[in-house]
């Protein structure tokens, strides 16, 4: 959890006062560092209790103030809309009850990353947040930094670069062998991938391999991720790549989930995020790094830049005043050039420190980080101001203080620890994130950042590609020891890989970094898969590190890891084809061969397990070769069919009954739900002709009829199918075959439709409006439904078994089927195991009768994708119809939508409305006209776009007769 304290606002007295003095000062650097070592006081910031005490302190300023949306800019906060972006931590399971809560607050950009949820949030809702019981704390986002640095390129940009790591890689002689990393897929998660679209089918491969998705619904001007992408190419030129930029450490989690659903392979990260974690390869990011992992995917990530901007130590304090002593009679730990030189600051240049000490289980000693400066005036260094969250135990704290500040004037710049409360000496480092203002007092040891400390992912250090020399700024390991320890640390990095190269984005060998030396790890893990595209993810990752060469000391180290990235010679490829294909023999058999194609040296095996095939040679060969069988006779009147496996192709064999029987088979296939089944399938022949059935698959059994004389019916049975993925199968039955389909399961079933606006609502006058639901069955079997209902963040589930050619009914659904008392709205999601007809009815009734909208159960086949535009037409908003425009979320995650009104000449009208919508939820956007700031429309249309990569909605309007009150459906049309 991050707290940032910016200076900026806090200063403005001092940045008049100090500007009164720079005339007249001497702007020369120190002679030494000692010049200005000192003792501190600090007895100007005495810590307020906040007025919120579940919000961090930038927060409970925002909250506060008379202009709460200049402050948060102020203070370093994102604004959108007169929202304020937060992170909330939740209890445990609690994070989809607060997304409901807060998107009915008018909340937009939610999500969440297990119990972490990132929202814009209306500020005046950040004191009702924080008395939620569900919440821990709310906070400001962890903000990510990429581990990628742009140089000063030497030449101008030129097409064709390719990066100078190929070379010492060996990478050439991989795609001499043709392996290019097809067949593989490859995500990067950064920071920005600005002009990404103009190198697709040159540095990058063409657009239809190529899939991007903002995770912020912003795109950053940052174009490291572009240049990191070209280098993936170049190692890899045959992968498929998957581009998610991410702003916050939620939206990395959520880049990360949907690379995993999209089936991705290898995953690297440039990112480093403020300390979140203890640095032991344990927390938020940590379990989901071990999810991915066992998923088969391969993590890679830079080690860091900040080997040099790194300190760690324990807490002493000789003198009892409350500061940290960096050394004797020293208590503050100065900018310097990296020659001992203070570090002579003019005004404006930013400076960031994160503090983190080893309580993460129960933070009880409050530690600030304090900004100073020396002005060279003889007057000592001089507190600025401190990052001063509470760390007393509270839920949701962390043992973390970060300092964000600007400097003011002209001045020699230090940072400080001072200790407000607590008994311990606690292991402590500071984090610096500039690479031009070196700490006076630090360790590269520990410099590692997160997540680089995780076991699963590959930490990549970074190696010059042409001079093969350890830059300076990668981080060393080792890792912390348990809860964030300077002991007990394991060894890393992994591996180290190439730096300072040539990317047409930023030119000749202008892009340095252990982010691209990551790249060019996760591009090699490519080429090894589609080399061995069995191997799983721990066998690419040992082949990696058993083949780097050793640069450090012996073995495994804390600089380069098993040593710089190096491929080794490709394996030979092999590829093989059999002629002919299949043979059809009589019933007496007979002699075959088998001509295996392939190159010098590759090897192969022949088999056959059919007692009426036998091989007599070529079982196994080296090379093009023959493989020849022998085929027994056939003494019953029924056909047979078998095959033989040869290089790994398969050879099919079929041999005719006995003279005078023909057999056939009726139906010749069939398919099955997940939930299996029973079947019968007839033999029609002439009496005397005899026959068997057998099963040519375990899920498949027969059970009656394995054999017989003259016509009759075989029996079978199905088992449920307890997989996601469709399954096929086989039986042999006179010699004919018969096919078996089966779908994979689902969840409650293969099948799911959303019903939405269910209701059991209070109307104008008393009345009541409410909704009936009814599920209709032609499916030819029973059908086994899962009914769950989701209104006002809270969820009620239902099973009932239908009968085929059956139609069940519930009248006011929410109170007879689900017994929700009271009012309540929401969505309805109908799991079958078949496929069944979902319809619905959502009515109030009137003098004249019943009035009201009929809603389908929507599913795949009417859903609006991301990447489409749906159509509502005949929209209006006029004194005697209003449009309501409602979305019914089909997917596992929350999904924004955008809806622009139009008038009948096609010009928009008023503004963008946004609608944030949670998983498998219900949300309607109550007169879409007003909301948009339109005040009068006699008849117009609406677009609707998911702009959330990967979702799926329905979406209808209900133009809704004043007078009356009678609501009209008008679904959606997707174009």
């Amino acid at each position: 959890m991050r707290r940032l304290f910016r200076v900026v606002p806090v200063l403005g007295i001092l940045i008049l006062s100090i500007g009164m003095l720079e005339g007249g000062q001497n702007r020369s650097p120190a002679d030494r560092h000692g010049k200005y070592d000192s003792v501190l006081e600090k007895t100007q910031y005495p810590k307020q209790k906040p007025l919120f005490e579940k919000l961090d302190s930038g927060l409970n300023q925002i909250a506060s103030s008379p202009t709460p949306l200049k402050q948060a800019g102020d203070l370093g906060y994102k604004t959108r809309d007169s929202r304020v972006q937060v992170f909330v931590a939740t209890l445990d399971g609690a994070s989809q009850d607060v997304e409901a809560w807060l998107l009915e607050r008018d909340a937009t950009f939610v999500s969440s990353a297990r119990n972490i949820v990132q929202a814009f949030v209306p500020i005046n809702v950040l004191p009702e947040l924080a008395d939620l019981e569900q919440v821990n704390y709310v906070r400001k986002p962890t903000y990510v930094r990429p581990n990628a640095e742009p140089g000063e390129s030497r030449s101008p940009k030129i097409l064709g670069y390719t990066t100078e790591g190929l070379a010492p890689m060996n990478a050439g002689s991989w795609h001499s062998a043709g392996y290019s990393g097809q067949g593989v897929k490859v995500g990067l998660v950064t920071f920005g991938f600005r002009g990404y679209q103009n190198l697709l089918g040159s540095e990058l491969p063409p657009a239809n391999k190529v899939h991007y998705q903002t995770f912020s619904g912003l795109q950053s001007s940052n174009a490291g991720g572009a240049a990191e992408a070209e280098i993936i190419h170049d190692v890899a030129p045959g992968a498929e790549l998957y581009l998610g930029e991410v702003q916050t450490l939620v939206e990395a989690s959520n880049a990360f989930v949907w690379m995993q659903s999209n089936g991705v392979d290898v995953i690297v990260s440039d990112l480093f995020l403020y300390p979140e974690s203890p640095g032991d390869g344990t927390g938020l990011v940590a379990d989901l790094a071990g999810d991915l992992y066992s998923d088969g995917i391969f993590l890679v990530g830079g080690a860091g830049n900040i080997r040099q901007n790194h300190w760690q130590g324990r807490w002493t304090d000789a003198n009892g005043n409350g500061f940290m002593d960096f050394s004797s009679g020293d208590e503050t730990n100065n900018m310097t050039d990296g020659y001992n030189n203070w570090f002579w600051s003019p005004p404006g240049v930013e400076l960031v420190g994160a503090l983190v000490w080893d309580e993460w289980d129960n933070p009880v000693t409050d530690l600030d980080l304090c900004a100073a400066v020396n002005y060279n005036d003889g007057t000592g260094p001089h507190i600025l101001a401190c990052a001063e969250d509470i760390q007393n135990g509270g839920a949701g704290q962390l043992p973390r203080e970060i300092a964000e500040f600007t400097t003011p004037a002209y001045g020699y710049y230090s940072f400080a620890i001072w200790r407000k409360s607590g008994s311990r000496s606690p292991d402590m480092e500071i984090f610096l994130y500039r690479e031009d203002a070196i700490p006076e007092y630090r360790n590269q040891e520990g410099s590692l950042v997160s997540p680089s400390d995780i076991q699963e992912v590959v930490a990549v250090g970074a190696d010059d590609a042409l001079s093969n020399s350890l830059e300076a700024y990668s981080s060393k390991g080792p890792t912390n020891g348990p809860g964030g320890s300077l002991s007990g640390g394991r060894t890393k990095p992994d591996l180290a890989g190439y730096s300072l190269v040539s990317t047409y984005t930023y030119g000749t060998r202008a892009l340095y970094g252990t982010g691209p030396a990551a790249m060019h790890v996760a591009g090699a893990a490519a080429l090894v898969w589609s080399a061995n595209p069995t191997w799983s993810n721990s066998q690419v990752r040992s082949y990696l590190e058993s083949n780097a060469i050793d640069m450090g000391s012996g073995g495994k180290d804390n600089d380069y890891g098993y040593g710089r990235l190096y491929l080794g010679n490709p394996p030979q490829s092999c590829t093989y084809s059999i002629s002919p294909t299949s043979q059809n023999f009589g019933s007496n058999g007979g002699s075959g061969t088998i001509n295996v194609s392939t190159q010098s040296g590759c090897s192969w095996n022949a088999s056959e397990s059919l007692s009426w095939v036998s091989i007599t040679s070529g079982s196994s060969g080296s090379g093009s070769g023959t493989v020849r069988f022998n085929v027994s006779s056939n003494g019953s009147s029924s056909s047979r069919s078998g095959t033989i496996q040869a290089a790994g192709r398969t050879f099919s064999i079929t041999q005719d009954g006995a003279a005078g029987c023909s057999y056939s088979i009726s139906p010749t296939s069939k398919s099955f739900s997940s939930s299996g089944g029973t079947g019968t399938v007839s033999v029609s022949t002439t009496s005397g002709c005899s026959w068997t059935a057998g099963s040519n698959t375990g899920w498949i059994t027969v059970t009656s009829g394995s054999s017989g004389n003259g016509s009759g019916t075989v029996g079978y049975r199905v088992a449920s199918n307890t997989n996601t993925s469709q399954r096929s199968g086989s039986m042999t039955i006179a010699g004919k075959s018969f096919s078996v389909t089966q779908s994979g399961a689902s969840g409650g079933g293969s099948e799911s439709y959303m019903v939405a606006g269910m209701a059991h609502a209070n109307g104008a006058g008393g009345s009541v409006w409410r909704s009936t639901l009814a599920v209709t069955n032609r499916s030819g079997g029973t059908a086994n439904l899962t009914l769950i209902y989701r209104y006002s963040g809270s969820s009620r589930t239902r099973s009932h078994s239908l009968q085929n050619g059956d139609i069940v009914e519930w009248v006011d659904v929410a109170t007879s089927l689900f017994g929700v008392g009271g009012t309540s709205a929401g969505s309805i999601e109908v799991q079958s195991d078949r496929q069944v007809i979902v319809t619905a009815r959502t009515y109030n009734e009137g003098a004249d009768g019943t009035f009201g909208q009929f809603l389908p159960g929507a599913d795949d086949g009417n859903k609006l994708d991301h990447g489409q535009t749906g159509i509502l037409p005949q929209v209006k908003k006029t004194g005697n119809f209003r449009t309501n425009i409602g979305f019914v979320n089909l997917g596992q995650s929350s999904v924004t939508v955008r809806t622009k009104l139009y008038s009948s000449n096609g010009g928009q009208l008023g503004n963008n409305v946004t609608t944030s919508i949670p998983a498998k939820q219900w949300k309607q956007e109550n007169d879409v006209f007003q909301k948009a700031g339109v005040s009068y429309c006699e008849v117009g249309y609406a677009t609707v776009e998911v702009t959330t990569y990967g979702g799926s909605v329905w979406a209808y309007a209900s133009v809704v007769d004043e007078g009356t009150g009678d609501p009209t459906t008008i679904p959606v049309s997707v174009e």
